[in-house]
């Protein structure tokens, strides 16, 4: 997930045709009962199942993928050639902002150029338009294409077969259950494509990584990223945000304090950089300055990931939420991992999801008052909390005006304005389809 605009988009899957995947209601569990246990199991438990190999089936957002790798490695060539600068400015409404400064222009891929091919300052900080809060972005992927994310090294068909394979072994050895390609949310990362595959955005992500790297070598990453998380503009009491057409109203803050996204795009991609971003995240633990910061990541289907989230995050009351995503679309709840992580994000489609939840809020009589048939138990979807931000009738399908599950300060229950991903560590919370 992660995780995310969380709301994936779905790939066309050449070896469905479109009327067997309108029909296709089957939750993750019931395709692996099926017989789709991952790369070879498919072939053996059920090849009739099977109308190509599972390679071939992944044919759309693997060609995306491939795609993506080449612009990205076009992108971090011409960086090799430049230097950066990191220059803060200061606004008076008392914020400010850091930017990112190349000593000379860069055009990233031909075939996907930036902009004008004349870039050369970038934000470090961007505005997630959805969470409605600050945010850092990665490139997000595998590092097989190019991504900071190396918990997807078993999701995605652009990794070596065999270093996919033992990746798939090590999710398998956490979740106790196979990795099946096509239902891999990593394979169909909404941030390795649309929007987060234009050239423009391949290049300020693939600045922010560059910047990042040094940044933890040189020991400047924790007071830079304080600097400037602290001085972030986080419209507490809302506002318009962006320009033109494309300009959106956001509510005011309802939650007392300030929440920052840590990756809409990417992971933690060693355990020196989370251990900078925990840095970061006790800067801001007082009552005064207190942020609290919210974080996706698949590190745990690495083989460090679990034991430095219970190393440096198991303090009470920490203020940095690290939620595990789920692997597949359509799947259950795995185990807790246990201390310093919260309760998981999962991401179910909504087809999936209104089959199981079919009858809840059904009267047991008719329009006359006739009684009707015993209603069949209601099969709970293992989630604590449905994100309701793509509920919302507005442009940003903002977490600002969405419902949440907690009641506000002089609100009714579930009245508009959601932390739930920061505040409810205790909830697992569901990002469907999109």
């Amino acid at each position: 997930m992660a995780a995310i605009k969380p709301h994936l988009e779905r790939q066309n899957d050449p070896s469905e045709t479109p009327a067997e995947r309108r029909g296709d209601t089957r939750t993750y569990e019931e395709k692996v009962r099926d017989g789709f246990g991952g790369l070879d199991a498919a072939r053996k438990a059920k090849p009739e199942a099977v109308a190509q190999d599972p390679m071939q089936v992944m044919q759309a957002s693997h060609a995306e993928l491939v795609r993506l790798a080449y612009t990205r490695k076009a992108a971090f060539d011409q960086l090799a050639e430049r230097n950066i600068t990191v220059r803060a400015k200061s606004y008076r409404d008392g914020t400010g902002e850091i930017f990112l400064d190349l000593d000379a222009p860069i055009t990233g891929a031909q075939w996907n150029a930036a902009g004008a091919g004349n870039m050369r300052k970038f934000r470090m900080l961007s505005w997630t338009q959805k969470m409605g809060t600050p945010s850092f972005s990665l490139p997000a992927g595998a590092p097989q294409v190019g991504g900071t994310c190396p918990g997807a090294a078993g999701g995605q068909s652009i990794v070596p077969l065999t270093k996919l394979r033992t990746a798939q072994k090590l999710v398998e050895s956490i979740t106790h259950k196979p990795v099946i390609l096509a239902d891999a949310i990593c394979e169909r990362c909404y941030a390795t494509g649309g929007n987060y595959a234009y050239g423009s955005m391949v290049l300020a992500q693939a600045v922010r990584e560059m910047w990042a790297r040094a940044a933890l070598k040189d020991g400047t990453f924790v007071d830079t990223m304080s600097w400037a998380v602290a001085n972030a503009d986080y419209m507490l009491q809302g506002g318009m945000v962006g320009t033109g057409k494309k300009k959106v109203a956001y509510d005011i803050e309802r939650y007392p304090g300030r929440y920052f996204r840590i990756h809409d795009s990417g992971d933690f991609f060693s355990r020196s950089y989370l251990e900078a971003w925990k840095e970061v995240a006790n800067n801001f633990k007082g009552k005064n300055n207190r942020i609290t910061f919210w974080a996706p990541t698949r590190v745990w289907a690495t083989d460090w990931g679990i034991k430095a989230v219970e190393d440096l995050n198991s303090d009470e009351n920490t203020n940095l939420i690290i939620r595990p995503s789920t692997y597949h679309i359509n799947e259950g709840l795995p185990d807790n991992l246990g201390p310093g992580f919260a309760q998981w994000s999962v991401c179910w489609s909504k087809k999936v999801k209104d089959r199981l939840l079919m009858f809840p809020g059904r009267s047991n009589t008719g329009n006359a008052g006739t009684p009707r048939p015993a209603m069949p138990p209601v099969t709970a979807v293992p989630f604590g909390w449905d994100c309701q931000a793509y509920a919302v009738d507005d442009e940003a399908h903002s977490c600002r005006n969405a419902r949440g599950p907690t009641k506000t300060k002089g609100g009714a229950t579930q009245d508009v304005g959601c932390r739930a991903c920061w505040v409810k560590p205790d909830t697992s919370i569901n990002y469907t389809e999109h």
